[in-house]
């Protein structure tokens, strides 16, 4: 450390001579760096990633760095600022674990009343006043007692058995046969693209619109299917919206077709898989340990194969650089399990930013939430389906939700990882969900890269239905392929409370959506006018003669998870009449 900042900090208290001032920093230090990498080492070993790649020792210099930067600080007033550093380090670690505080039954019960946002500062206070006076008081040992427990928290995480998550489960079961009446149904594939827009959604202010547009149809056409570019979801969230078309319904209350086990949602009820097996299917499904299709009871599952959603482990292979790889662990710790502190830094650089664009300084943008890897495990998945598809026969039906083109926007039209680190964009282009509005440029800049996505998705679902054409069984098979809502590439979140900055664009990149389907029974073609995915799959596949169709859409729960506070809301039109 240099003279003036010890200088500043032997002014603050001449009674302690100077090595000792030295050794206090020494230990400072040592304990700021100790409470990230206990969180650090936490999140990579209990995700299975090899702590001994590169990546994870370039990752842990640069909290070394930040931890020097932060003594620094420390040293201009130990005293007074030595607490409060620690208080607000120490207290988002804890809030990692947010059930160290609240119950999960809790916690959800509150979130439900005050939202997310007010939950997360409810939370952290929970653990920021005792330790603030906690801190204060022992003020002039907390470095040596912070260091020694974290060090020992992080030795734990490398030297204490535990059993990391497999990046795919798979549990296989013997189905008996069905009782059927003559020969066995046809084969039958039901595939969901999660973020795919719809083609009458595509917003004609991007740059590659038209040219998209032409190549979805002719993909649609070529391949026999009738199409709905208009369709639509009533609600812009998978929770919602693929529960009520499994079911059937259109219920404006969130997960009013799920239920919980071990905090992973799973269909309690599933009316699809009801009717599959009253045609006598046996089914095999792909699916993603976000929303578990497989849970429910006396359904004739006889596959099962669960990846996780986004996967760390995923990077340790790829082409990207050793600081890229880091940037991305650190990326993926700091907002995955620093949320609720993520989102208020990034609120505040928003601040500053603004404020220095007042005096001409342009500071970076940063608005970087949480960089998943789910397009690589989604490649995964199609590789499982398209596995699955080159030996099916009549009687199987594959179900398949893949997170294709889902975000972030990591691969390019050939489905090839983009080597540039900076290029991948999560969807999200309001800059406070929906308390800032997102700029032209960023949604335009999104969607750009969107699309190449979008690309690379119907380049693998080209090859699928080749293997079904190769495997001879396409022109009998019935193919679904639908999305689950639309890109959400928003100027803001469309969420209940944020009507007033809601605009009629936002609606239809978050509510327009894809929905297409190939039958020998099913003539070809292209439907216009808007029709909602919920109708069209009660009518045509669950056999819902009588279905209501309505343009009634419904707005985010605040809450996400707890139910209903969902506003109502009229359906735009998707293009010029």
């Amino acid at each position: 450390m240099d003279e003036t900042i010890l200088g500043a900090a032997l002014a603050e208290d001449k009674t302690k001579s100077k090595p000792r001032r030295i050794r206090d920093m020494a230990w400072d230090m040592i304990a700021v760096a100790l409470i990230p990498l206990a969180g650090f080492a936490n999140f990579i070993t209990f995700r299975g990633f090899d702590p001994t790649r590169p990546e994870v020792s370039v990752a842990s210099a640069w909290i070394l760095l930040f931890a020097l930067a932060v003594t620094a600080v420390i040293a201009l007033r130990p005293d007074s600022l030595r607490p409060l550093v620690f208080v607000i380090l120490v207290a988002s670690f804890l809030h990692m674990e947010n059930s160290f505080a609240l119950p999960h039954w809790l916690s959800q019960w509150l979130m439900g009343i005050v939202g997310p946002d007010r939950l997360g500062v409810i939370s952290l206070m929970i653990y920021v006043l005792p330790l603030a006076v906690v801190f204060f008081l022992l003020r002039d040992k907390l470095s040596v007692i912070l260091s020694v427990a974290f060090g020992a928290m992080t030795l734990a995480s490398f030297v204490v058995p535990h059993l990391p998550p497999d990046a795919v489960t798979v549990v296989e079961r013997d189905v008996p046969p069905a009782a059927l009446v003559g020969e066995k149904p046809p084969p039958l594939l039901h595939l969901i693209v999660d973020q795919q827009i719809g083609i009458d959604g595509l917003p004609p202010e991007v740059e590659g619109t038209p040219q998209l547009r032409q190549a979805l149809l002719r993909f649609y056409r070529d391949h026999g299917f009738r199409l709905y570019p208009g369709a639509f979801t009533h609600f812009p969230a998978t929770m919602e919206s693929i529960p009520d078309l499994m079911n059937g319904a259109v219920v404006p209350s969130a997960r009013a077709f799920l239920a919980s086990r071990d905090d992973k949602a799973f269909l309690k009820t599933n009316a699809w898989f009801d009717e599959l097996k009253r045609r006598g299917y046996e089914i095999e499904v792909v699916q993603t340990d976000y929303l578990d299709y497989c849970g429910g009871d006396d359904i004739p599952i006889s596959y099962c194969a669960t990846l996780i959603a986004s996967d760390i482990r995923d990077i340790a292979e790829t082409h990207l650089s050793v600081p890229d790889k880091a940037s991305l662990l650190l990326y993926s710790f700091f907002d995955e399990d620093l949320g609720m502190l993520a989102r208020t830094v990034r609120l505040a650089w928003y601040g500053l930013q603004k404020g220095a664009a007042k005096i001409g300084v342009s500071l970076p943008d940063w608005n970087r939430r949480s960089l998943t890897l789910s397009p690589i495990s989604a490649l995964t998945a199609m590789d499982m389906v398209e596995d699955l598809a080159s030996k099916i026969e009549p009687g199987k039906a594959i179900f398949a939700h893949v997170l294709l083109p889902h975000d972030p926007y990591i691969l390019d039209r050939d489905c090839r990882l983009k080597s540039d680190f900076e290029q991948w964009k999560p969807h999200e282009s309001a800059l406070w969900w929906h308390r800032v509005k997102a700029t032209p440029e960023r949604r335009l800049a999104r969607y750009e890269e969107y699309y190449k996505q979008v690309l690379c998705l119907h380049k693998r679902l080209g090859g699928l239905l080749d293997t079904l054409a190769a495997r001879g069984v396409l022109d009998e098979a019935t193919v679904i392929v639908h999305g689950d809502h639309g890109s959400r590439i928003s100027g803001v979140e469309l969420l209940s409370g944020s009507e007033a900055l809601i605009t009629p664009r936002d609606i239809v990149d978050a509510m327009s959506t894809l929905y297409a389907v190939r039958s020998p029974q099913i003539e070809p073609g292209v439907v216009e006018g808007q029709r909602s995915i919920q109708a069209l799959f009660a009518k045509f596949a669950l056999g819902q003669r009588d279905v209501v169709e309505s343009k009634d859409i419904f707005l985010r729960d605040p809450a996400s998870l707890v139910g209903p506070m969902q506003t109502k809301l009229p359906l735009v039109p998707f293009k010029d009449e």
